[in-house]
């Protein structure tokens, strides 16, 4: 039975055990740092399409900050939300924005019709802050794709994707977000899939009624 021990009066628990109840409850509200892949609706949708595939499957990377370029939209935002609102992933708070689809689709609006006609090789992730200003915080050359976001928290979201460098396979990544450090924690799978496997397309992309040019 745990002793208790009087100090000046007063009955305090054994440092030890503190330590310990906050570490367990520390590890209960953090829990793992890629939990949010089962626990997701959409990231979990993304995780069943590789078989096999956990979040123990994953190994930690390396630190990569945020590029921090300022976004030049080819017209406005109002222009911009028109056509982009319904495929960005706000903030819990709803008081931030990222759009991993624009800088790639280029899509513009021509009446009612949202258009595409053709696409760029590479992709940009834009993290848009309160005042609606948007920064380029991460750029991925034509082998790498970001499939799908979502927050898990005020300040911090998860990027995931693929790895196709490999002429006859990709590797699962992922890329967590930190606002307040301004830098990613990058993760790749320890296991690779056939590159003809079939795809991710994120639900939010069908939001937008694209007609194809």
């Amino acid at each position: 039975m745990l002793s208790k021990l009087p100090i000046c009066g007063k009955v305090i628990m054994p440092l030890t055990f503190i330590l310990t109840l906050f570490g367990c409850r520390h590890r209960e509200q953090t829990g793992h740092p890629l939990q949010a892949l089962t626990t997701d609706t959409f990231l979990s949708k993304w995780l069943v399409t590789f078989h096999g595939l956990s979040t123990s499957t994953f190994r930690k990377e390396q630190i990569v900050p945020f590029e921090k370029l300022l976004y030049r939209s080819p017209f406005g935002l109002d222009e911009f939300l028109s056509i982009y609102k319904p495929a960005l992933t706000y903030s819990r708070d709803s008081s931030m924005f990222i759009d991993i689809y624009s800088y790639e689709l280029g899509l513009y609006r021509e009446g009612d019709s949202i258009i595409y006609n053709g696409s760029e090789a590479e992709q940009a992730i834009t993290l848009f802050g309160k005042n609606g200003d948007g920064k380029r915080i991460l750029f991925l050359g034509y082998s790498m794709r970001i499939d799908e976001v979502s927050w898990t928290s005020d300040s911090s979201f998860i990027l995931v994707g693929v790895d196709m460098s490999s002429n006859d396979s990709l590797e699962p990544i992922i890329y967590l977000g930190d606002i307040p450090r301004q830098q990613f924690q990058t993760f790749r799978s320890e296991v690779s899939y056939p590159r003809n496997k079939n795809g991710y397309e994120s639900p939010k992309l069908g939001r937008l009624n694209i007609v194809i040019k």
